[in-house]
This record gives structure tokens, sequence and C-alpha cells, in this order.
């Protein structure tokens, strides 16, 4: 399908999406003006519902409604040199091997058009982000890493050394020699312990141990690419994962990004080991703003330039403003021109892969999370 056809595809189902949503408004219009307790919930369940709705047929599908205007070029060189505007990059899909993906190298290309103006402590981005920027003057804490080792997360620390220690495995033997020396000295002294020994010691050791492995960017070559790393299943959608192949496009050892390292290398870890690792914790956009916003609170600053994909872009906007609030912190939030950030088709994230894949998937999220919420303020309200 070429651009004109593509472009009219979109057309007839952007008129068709538009029809539906205005005969949800009518029948629903009529429920908002009744009276009563019961009544007044179903009424606020109702106009949420609505409110979730809209923006996919005003920002994304239906052109009636613009998304708010950012500042100009000037205006943007003069509210960043003077260090008060933050840039907020928002990261969209990646591929299978943890690599950040077209949508992502497109959003780190506008990140850096902004960089003209400010300087790197200036930005705050997601890890994808941050490994298509490949630089590393961004300060650390302003990137919102994939998450390390927790002791919570260590569910049998004995079993766990025991197995690096004893086995034979090839591949449980490539994770110990890459362990610190120090942690390698610790397990060591635990196996001619007494099995009795404090197990709450020894869970802090091997995290210390399995966090600096994470960061190694060669560890997966030591590893079969036969291996399946776990896959993600949610409710609405799933996120394929792979072993990175041992080779670079250049035939060259396959050198993973920061934040790509520290992924590919959990998921390994947490199939060698999934009786004694639990799974790490998956990183919504409201995740990642907490993260940032205190940041971005300290630092006294007044502007957020937003950079998303454009599908995803009143989602990360709105956002910005919820979770601002309930921090107090009221940043003005402008909005980055991201016309040109494409979808990838070959993304690992099944939801991130066209415009109406992310829709479909974010228009029946986002109505869900209205229902529970509803679901919740009823329960609450007969307790």
């Amino acid at each position: 399908m070429d651009s004109k056809d593509t472009e009219k595809a979109y057309k007839r189902l952007s008129y068709k999406l538009r029809k539906l949503y205005d005969g949800l408004c009518l029948e629903l219009e009529p429920m908002t003006k009744t009276s009563g307790r019961k009544q007044t919930l179903e009424k606020d369940f109702i106009n949420r519902l609505r409110a979730s709705l809209r923006p996919y047929f005003t920002w994304g599908l239906f052109t009636g409604e613009k998304a708010p205007i950012g500042p100009s070029p000037t205006e943007v060189l003069e509210k960043l040199s003077r260090e008060e505007t933050a840039i907020l990059g928002f990261a969209f899909g990646m591929t299978k091997e943890g690599r950040p993906g077209k949508s992502n190298e497109d959003i780190a290309r506008v990140v850096k058009s902004y960089l003209k103006y400010a300087k790197w402590n200036m930005v705050f981005v997601q890890w994808e982000i941050a490994d298509a920027l490949k630089n590393n003057q961004i300060p650390r804490d302003h990137v919102a890493w994939p998450p390390l080792f927790k002791s919570s997360e260590i569910k049998n620390s004995g079993s766990l050394a025991k197995k690096l220690h004893y086995s034979e495995d090839p591949m449980v033997a490539h994770v110990y020699r890459n362990l610190p020396e120090n942690t390698k000295n610790a397990i060591s002294r635990w196996a001619g312990w007494s099995r009795d020994e404090n197990l709450l010691w020894l869970a802090d050791v091997l995290v210390y141990g399995l966090n600096d492995l994470l960061h190694k960017p060669k560890f997966h070559l030591g590893i079969p690419e036969w291996v399946e790393l776990p896959q993600l299943k949610r409710d609405l959608s799933y996120e394929v994962r792979e072993l990175p192949h041992k080779k670079n496009e250049l035939g060259k050892e396959n050198k993973l990004g920061q934040g790509q390292a520290i992924r590919v290398n959990r998921f390994i870890l947490e199939s060698l080991f999934p009786e004694e690792l639990a799974p790490g914790e998956y990183l919504s956009s409201v995740n990642v703003l907490e993260k940032v916003m205190g940041k971005i609170k300290s630092a006294g600053i007044k502007n957020v330039i937003v950079v998303a994909n454009p599908g995803h872009m009143y989602r990360c906007y709105e956002l910005v403003h919820k979770v601002g609030s309930d921090m107090h912190v009221n940043p003005e939030v402008y909005i980055a021109d991201c016309t040109k950030v494409r979808y990838d088709r070959n993304s690992a994230q099944s939801w991130t892969r066209s415009p109406l894949a992310f829709w479909e998937y974010d228009i029946l999220s986002r109505s869900r999370e209205v229902v529970l919420k509803q679901i919740l303020d009823e329960w609450h309200e007969r307790k």
C-alpha cells in the first residue's frame, strides 16, 4: 500500500471512528442528566470515560483539534539559555533484541535538535533514547534505566549461591566467572559455613554481584543463542524478547548499549535462575515520570518540552501535568515537533508497530483504567 492509499485508508477510519465516538456521546448524554447519589456516580464515570476516549479522535485520527503549540525557535532559545527548561523524552517501543529501534532513534534526533541551545544536564529521557543518543553526557540519574536487582527479588539466596558455586553447567559457570571477585569470595565462604547462616547478608552480596554483571556489554556473548528469554505477556498485547546476535551488521562483536545491556543481561539471569530470581518491574510512563519529576523540581525547572511519538504525545502531555500536580511541580508543558517520528513495524512491542495498533491498545487500556477506578470508587463507598 503506497502513501496515498494509506492516507485514504486512515481518512476512512477516522470518519468511522468519529461517528462511533459521536454516537457514544449521544447515547451517554441522557445518563449524565439524572440526579441522586447512584446516578451521580454513574455520571462521573461516564464523563471520565468520554474524557479518556476523546483525545484519540482529536490529537490522533480526527483533525478537529490541534495539540498545544510549543514555543517558537526564538522562545526555545531564550528559555533554554536561561536553564529553566527541561527536555523530557518518552521512549516508544524497541527491537526484539532491546536496541532502541526506529521510533526511539527519531525521538533522539528531536532531542539532539534542542541541544543546539540546551546543555545535556537539562535532558531527562528513558534508557532507550539514551542508548540511541550514544552519549554519556546526560547525568546518569536523569535517565530512567531498566530496573536493577533488589534484595527482595532474590527468592532463594541459598539455592542461587549453591548453584553458582557447585553447578557444572557451562552457562552457570559463565555467570560465576563474570561476577566480581569479592562476590565470588563471599559465595565460597558461605559454601563452607553452616546452612543456618544468615541469608539476608548473602542476598545483599548476591545483589551487588548480579547488578555489577548487568552492566557488562559483552556478557551475552557467552550465552548460546538458543536460550529463550522470558517473554512479556500483557492483558491486551505482548512483547517479544530475543537474545542479541553475537555479531553486528558489520561482522564485529555485538557490544550492547548501556540500557540494553542491563535489560538483556537481567533477562538472561532470570531465564537461567527462574526459581531463584523474580522478574523485574515493568516501567510504565508514570513510573518514568515519578523517577525524574523530583529532579525536575529540585532543579527549579519552569518549562518542560515533551518529545514523544505523535500517537503517544497526548498521554505523555497529560501525565506530565498529572504527576507534576501530584508532586507539587507545575511547569509549563510544551510539545516538540515530532511529526517525523516514525512507527516501527519491527518493534518488539505489538502496540507500537503502527498508529492503528497503538490507538486500539491505548483506547482500550485507558477505558479499562476508568472502569477499574469506578469499581474501586464504588467498593470504597460501600465500605
